[in-house]
C-alpha cells in the first residue's frame, strides 16, 4: 500500500525556486527519505478521481498555485498527508515567504471512499 496525500498552496516564487526549496524542508522536517514528492504548478497533471477534481478546482479558485504530491510507500494515506502537512507547516519560515507574505495551503487525502482535509 502506498500512501498518498495532495497539498495545495499559495506561493509567489516560480517553480524552479521552491522545488530548489524542498530538500531543505524535507531535511528540518525529517521527511522519511522514501516520501516521494511530486510538486505541479499545473493542476491538469494531477491524476484525478471524480471525487478530488472538485478540490482541485476549489483550491484554484482559491489562488492556491501549487500542488505538492507525496507518496509514502508502505504507509497510509493519513500518514503520507502528515508528513506532507510537516512539510507545508515549515514552507512559510522558508526563503520563499517575504515578511507580509500571505500563505495559504490545504491538505487533503482519501480516507473511506472520500477527499478529508489534514487538521
Amino acid at each position: 500500500m502506498n500512501g498518498k496525500a495532495y497539498g495545495f498552496f499559495m506561493c509567489n516564487a516560480d517553480k524552479e525556486t521552491v522545488a530548489n526549496e524542498l530538500p531543505d524542508l524535507r531535511r528540518i522536517t525529517q521527511a522519511p527519505s522514501a516520501l516521494e514528492l511530486s510538486l505541479m504548478d499545473d493542476f491538469s497533471h494531477i491524476k484525478a478521481d471524480n471525487l478530488l477534481k472538485p478540490l482541485i478546482h476549489q483550491a484554484r479558485d482559491n489562488g492556491m498555485c501549487y500542488c505538492l504530491e507525496a507518496t509514502l510507500p508502505g504507509s497510509s494515506n493519513r500518514v503520507a498527508a502528515k508528513e506532507l502537512n510537516d512539510m507545508l507547516g515549515n514552507i512559510y519560515n522558508s526563503p520563499l515567504y517575504k515578511e507580509g507574505d500571505e500563505f495559504s495551503g490545504a491538505i487533503v487525502y482519501e480516507e473511506n471512499g472520500k477527499y478529508v482535509f489534514y487538521e
